[in-house]
């Protein structure tokens, strides 16, 4: 794939494209798991459209049930890149998580990836939250690191994520941006945004200024590439959100 100039230049190319690319995917997913996560949250699903330099590459779909004990999310994203009309990549990541208020308590997640299959299995316990096959020890938190994009109070104060695909948990910086405006249907809402800084990731993330909804993730690859999420229209700018601190 052709881009722009790397900032890795050890890793440019289709394969750093297509890492990055999962990378986002998963990201994208564990942010609405922990939106999705608070029971003050009412909305039951969101549909994100994936693009690649302005092109459609996928989507998202989530699910949210309550339970007698927490919430239940369920969500998969699906990507296929082509190259002059060719298939080159494919990415399909579906992931089950259950969480008790805020903190997540269990994580299965299935991923293939040019027919390759990852999984990951996880969850909290009297030492912390382990991962089936990952060699770090447990975290030693009560409550794992929520991703908590979803509320801008929660995000300026993380310091650590858990990848749902590795089970790993990387450190970020999360700083303020510049605030945006951008279409939404017929319509343009401004955004303001933070950029996650961590280990191969480069996120900037938009909430509608007024709901503090999720809108955007913008993210240059490494070889120059464009990749952003889209909230679809159609589904509703809600109130802020907030949790206890």
């Amino acid at each position: 794939m052709r881009g722009g100039v790397s900032r890795y230049p050890n890793r440019s190319g289709p394969k750093s494209t297509f890492r990055q690319i999962k990378t986002y995917g998963v990201v994208l997913l564990a942010v609405f798991v922990s939106w999705f996560a608070m029971p003050a949250w009412s909305a039951s699903s969101f549909v994100h459209e994936a693009l690649l330099d302005g092109k459609p590459i996928g989507q998202h779909h989530f699910t949210l049930t309550p339970e007698t004990d927490g919430m239940r999310l369920t969500g998969q994203a699906q990507f296929t890149v082509r190259i002059l009309g060719v298939r080159v990549y494919d990415y399909d990541h579906r992931v089950e998580e259950r969480w008790l208020g805020s903190c997540l308590a269990s994580l299965t997640s299935s991923t293939r990836e040019n027919g390759s299959v990852t999984t990951v299995n996880g969850k909290q316990g009297q030492q912390g939250f382990s991962i089936d096959g990952v060699s770090s020890s447990p975290s030693t938190s009560p409550c794992i690191p929520s991703l908590a994009y979803w509320n801008r109070d929660v995000l300026v104060r993380q310091k650590h994520l858990l990848n749902p695909q590795t089970g790993k948990i990387v450190d970020v910086r999360i700083l303020p941006d510049k605030p945006l405006e951008v279409p939404f249907g017929e319509a343009t809402v401004k955004l303001e945004r933070f950029r996650i800084l961590g280990d191969e990731l480069d996120i900037t993330v938009g909430y509608e200024i007024t709901s503090g909804q999720w809108v955007t993730l913008d993210s240059r690859l490494s070889n120059g590439r464009l990749l952003q999420y889209r909230l679809k229209p159609g589904f509703v700018l809600s109130h802020r959100q907030g949790i206890p601190a």
